[in-house]
């Protein structure tokens, strides 16, 4: 039923939100990636979240743990349980740095190195039957793009 002064309903306006939100329809995107990854990386006993965050500091030039949580686009709350995550299996190390300073560093372990090893053929099997539904190209644009509107915003 149309409200008294002829504006759409709010089922109508709902229903907008639901079809047209680009944050709402990213994340059901999100979630639904995960899901199809999470299953084929069951094997691995890593989640995506916990791969790519060992990927992230494998590849990082910067082991601080503010250099990680931006690459990774995580905040700090996020990071830090994650990393605890990691750690309690060994996989990760977290250490205060040596030079007095109050930065805080993550590194891979031995054993996290070789989890990541061993697991990589598993993602890039996973990966690839993901970029035969999602194209990488769209994929990387919308990531991209959302991080410069984060790095954009105003305080």
């Amino acid at each position: 039923m149309k409200r008294q002064n002829g504006t759409r309903t709010l089922r109508e306006d709902a229903q907008t939100v639901v079809d047209s939100c680009g944050s709402h329809l990213a994340r059901i995107a999100a979630r639904q990636i995960t899901r199809f990854v999470d299953q084929k990386m069951r094997k691995t006993d890593l989640a995506i979240e916990q791969f790519t965050l060992l990927a992230v500091i494998a590849s990082a030039e910067d082991d601080s743990l503010s250099a990680i949580g931006e690459a990774a686009c995580l905040d700090k709350s996020t990071l830090s349980r994650n990393l605890r995550a990691l750690e309690s299996k060994g996989l990760v190390e977290i250490a205060a740095n040596l030079r007095g300073s109050r930065r805080r560093l993550a590194w891979l372990t031995e054993a996290g190195a070789r989890k990541l090893e061993e697991a990589m053929p598993v993602w890039r099997a996973a990966n690839a039957a993901l970029n035969r539904h999602v194209d990488l190209v769209v994929t990387k644009k919308i990531a991209g793009e959302a991080r410069r509107l984060n790095r954009n915003r105003s305080p």
